[in-house]
């Protein structure tokens, strides 16, 4: 059985990639 903290660590990566990915495209345009 995989830890709840995984899912959250796993989660917040995404997130920040995600928000970084958001920025750096926004800053282009």
């Amino acid at each position: 059985m995989v830890p709840l903290s995984y899912y959250l660590v796993l989660s917040g990566i995404l997130f920040a990639c995600g928000v970084t990915g958001f920025l750096i495209k926004r800053n282009i345009i």
